[in-house]
């Protein structure tokens, strides 16, 4: 290490007086053999995802992900910046690949965003959810925090947690009329989904806007990929875990803000508090 410079390293070459290939042959040698030279310690053992408590899984997923939304750099842009919760747009400052966050509220499952982790690993949160409630942490004061968000708007959108279901979301005041054509959907998982799409059209004919949200789309498209969802365990974290290269290699991209195809999604979503 320079002892003029602190955490540099210093290197010289007998043969070359620029950075050469010997350099480069030295550093891959010291990378590649930095356990047996003592200059890293041995990674923790994994214990088997079988021998593994559900509790346990689902702390070291959670782990994982709040280790990214630390370390990784992600500009933050808020549709609405004297609102807590509303949405947010995070682009990753390596892959600029740029995903929406529903802000909702700091608990799994009140948030939403449309990044593919967090529609496949059951958690309810996932990088970006907790890089923007880090963030908002730091913006906004305890008071502000502690209001809950208050629904406006008719959204559908997945329940994610031991299993995969479909729920609408409603604000606290409905008149009669709509009122009448969701309770007996409210407060229950939605399993028929042509009974649902009839409702949705009930709302729209009654001049009331319903969103429903990217994932729910897929679920309602696809009810046999949901099925297969649905009840699953948890998945070892180590098969799930959110690289910086894999994972985003694996992210297309945001898909929320491409045009709307299903006909029943408000093209609101970005207002869209639901």
């Amino acid at each position: 290490m320079s002892p003029a410079a602190r955490h540099r390293l210093e290197w010289r070459c007998d043969a070359c007086e620029v950075p050469c290939e010997h350099a480069g042959a030295a550093f891959s040698l010291i990378l590649e053999e930095k356990l047996a030279l003592g200059l890293a310690g041995a990674p923790p053992a994994r214990a088997p995802a079988e021998s593994v408590s559900e509790e346990d899984l689902v702390a070291q997923a959670l782990a994982q992900r709040a280790e990214r939304a630390r370390t990784e750099k992600m500009r933050f842009t808020s549709l609405d910046s004297q609102e807590i919760w509303t949405d947010y747009t995070l682009t990753n400052a390596s892959s600029g690949k740029s995903y929406r966050v529903a802000l909702r509220g700091r608990q799994p499952g009140q948030s939403y965003c449309s990044c593919p982790d967090f529609r496949k690993n059951t958690l309810g949160t996932c990088k970006h959810i907790l890089h923007a409630l880090e963030k908002v942490q730091r913006r906004f004061s305890d008071s502000q925090r502690n209001r809950p968000y208050r629904r406006r708007d008719i959204s559908v959108h997945p329940s994610y947690g031991e299993e995969l279901e479909l729920r609408i979301l409603l604000p606290p005041h409905l008149d009669d009329v709509t009122s009448g054509i969701v309770r007996p959907i409210r407060d229950r998982p939605i399993t028929d989904l042509p009974d649902l799409l009839k409702r949705i059209r009930q709302l729209e004919a009654h001049d009331v806007a319903v969103t429903v949200y990217p994932d729910a789309e897929e679920y309602i498209q696809t009810p046999s990929a949901a099925a297969a969802h649905r009840g699953k365990g948890r998945r070892d974290p180590a098969q799930s875990e959110i690289s910086s290269t894999a994972h985003d290699a694996a992210e297309g991209g945001d898909p929320s803000l491409s045009a709307g195809r299903h006909r029943f999604r408000s093209k609101r979503w970005a207002r869209d508090p639901g």
